[in-house]
């Protein structure tokens, strides 16, 4: 009906035999792993006298974990050495949408998203050296979006979107676009 479920799962092994960044030349130790789940529900309903709406809840979480063995040339014999980092995240999203049809082909289009960052950690070892952090952040967006015929053939889409950035500020965004079709299924974008 008017409710879409999806899921997806990563689990990924990726080893590094070509000794970039230093490392040591065809190591088995040398490597990357990641991992990513994503699940989200969406409802999408369109309503009598043209007005549709679009809700979405998401999850998602992400793991890396990284692994670059080299020789310390500071020591008197080869000593191995590993230099490793990671990062780990998790988010919730949702998003609101109406999109409001109107006569000779106009439809405007307004919403909002939101993201709760609650998990951005990322980490860094060697044998000297080490880092973690850990944080989290919110970020949130507003748009409208105009978009009308000016004949059968030409279209102009105009809009904004307002987003900010926990710890980053904030960003307004103008959009305005010509779209010619010239021949069916042949747009022409003039951004």
């Amino acid at each position: 009906g008017d409710f879409t479920l999806e899921a997806a799962r990563v689990d990924r092994t990726k080893r590094i035999p070509t000794a970039p960044w230093d490392t040591i030349f065809n190591d088995t130790g040398a490597g990357t792993e990641d991992e990513g789940t994503l699940a989200g529900l969406a409802y999408a309903h369109v309503f009598p006298r043209d007005l549709e709406v679009l809700a979405r809840l998401s999850y998602g979480r992400f793991d890396y974990d990284g692994s670059y063995p080299y020789w310390r040339p500071e020591t008197l014999l080869p000593e191995r050495a590993v230099t490793a980092d990671n990062s780990r995240g998790e988010s919730w999203a949702g998003e609101l949408q109406l999109t409001k049809g109107f006569r000779g082909g106009h439809k405007v289009i307004g919403g909002f998203e939101v993201r709760a960052n609650t998990r951005q950690d990322q980490g860094f070892t060697d044998v000297d050296f080490a880092f973690q952090d850990r944080s989290d952040s919110t970020n949130w967006g507003l748009f409208v979006h105009d978009e009308f015929a000016l004949a059968p053939a030409v279209r102009v889409s105009a809009g904004v979107r307002h987003d900010h950035y926990e710890g980053h500020g904030s960003s307004t965004n103008p959009r305005l676009a010509l779209i010619v079709t010239p021949a069916p299924a042949t747009p022409v974008q003039l951004l």
